[in-house]
C-alpha cells in the first residue's frame, strides 16, 4: 500500500508544478494557526526550503569567471591589433596605387609606356672613300 500513496504523492506534486518532496510537510506547518508576528521567520520557517550554499561550487564558478574575463581581454587586445594591422596594409595598397600612378603619369605624353626602358640607336659610322 506504501507504492500507492507514494506513487499518489509523486503524480500529485507533479501535477501541481513539479512541487518538492518537503510540500506536503511545509504546508501542513503552514495550515497550524498561529500568529504572525515576523512574517521573515514564518517565510524562512514554513515556506522556504533550507538550501545550504556549497562554497567551493561557488569558488571553482568565480575561478571560472576570472579566466574567461583574461581569455575576453585577451581576445580584444588581439583584434585591436589586427585591427592596426588591417590599416596599416589598406595604407600600404594605397601608397603603392599612388605610386604606380605617379609613375604613369611622370611618363612624357605620347611616348608609350613600356617596362623597359629603350636605348638610345646605335652611333652611324661614316665611310669615307678615297678618290
Amino acid at each position: 500500500m506504501s507504492t500507492c500513496s507514494t506513487d499518489y504523492r509523486v503524480h500529485l506534486l507533479n501535477r501541481l508544478g513539479q512541487l518538492k518532496d518537503t510540500f506536503p510537510a511545509k504546508i501542513v506547518k503552514g495550515l497550524a494557526f498561529s500568529p504572525l508576528t515576523d512574517i521573515r521567520s514564518f517565510v524562512h520557517n514554513y515556506l522556504l526550503d533550507e538550501n545550504l550554499l556549497d562554497v567551493k561550487t561557488l569558488q571553482a564558478q568565480l575561478e571560472t569567471l576570472r579566466h574567461f574575463e583574461s581569455l575576453a581581454a585577451d581576445v580584444r587586445e588581439r583584434i585591436t591589433s589586427l585591427t592596426n594591422i588591417e590599416d596599416l596594409d589598406k595604407e600600404r595598397l594605397s601608397n603603392r596605387r599612388r605610386r604606380k600612378t605617379s609613375i604613369r603619369n611622370a611618363s612624357p605624353i605620347g611616348a608609350a609606356a613600356s617596362p623597359t626602358p629603350t636605348l638610345p640607336a646605335a652611333p652611324r659610322r661614316m665611310f669615307f672613300w678615297m678618290n
